[in-house]
C-alpha cells in the first residue's frame, strides 16, 4: 500500500504524481533484501531505519529524509549510527508505514516535493544496536 501524505505549499499532487509513486513502490516490493528506508528491530528493542549499504554492512539513523528513487531505492540525508553487518539481519516477513519524498512530475527543483508513504520490510538484527 502507497500513499500521498501530502506536498510542499505550491505542488498539488495529480495523477502523474500517483503513477510515479505506484512505479517507485513495485519496484521496490520486487527486491527482497534490506534496502534503504527499511525498518530493523535490535535485540535491545530499538527500531531504526536503514540508512546506508556498503559492503555488507547497513548503517541505520532515528530520523532523517528519504528520498524515493526511480528503482524504489531510497537515497537518505541525515545522521547515521555505527554499521551493523547485513548478516546479522533476518527478514520478519513483516511490514510497515514509512515516509519518503520525491519531485512532483520528478521535476527537481526547490520547494517541489510530493510527501507519501508506503509499506517497508521490517528486519530483525540478532545483535543489540550500535
Amino acid at each position: 500500500m502507497c500513499k500521498i501524505i501530502g506536498a510542499d505549499p505550491y505542488v498539488t499532487p495529480d495523477d502523474r504524481d500517483r503513477e510515479l509513486l505506484a512505479q517507485r513502490a513495485t519496484r521496490r516490493a520486487e527486491v527482497n533484501a534490506p534496502r534503504s528506508g527499511d525498518y530493523v528491530v535490535f535485540t535491545d528493542g530499538v527500531k531504526r531505519r536503514i540508512s546506508s549499504l556498503w559492503d555488507g554492512n547497513v548503517q541505520t539513523s532515528d530520523g532523517g529524509s528519504w528520498y524515493l528513487l526511480t528503482s524504489g531505492d531510497a537515497s537518505f540525508s541525515g545522521s547515521l549510527h555505527p554499521p551493523v553487518r547485513r548478516e546479522f539481519l533476518t527478514d520478519s516477513r513483516e511490514t510497515e508505514p514509512a515516509s519518503f519524498w520525491f519531485f512532483h512530475h520528478d521535476l527537481a527543483q526547490a520547494h517541489n516535493a510530493v510527501h507519501v508513504e508506503l509499506r517497508v520490510r521490517v528486519w530483525t538484527a540478532s545483535t543489540t544496536a550500535p
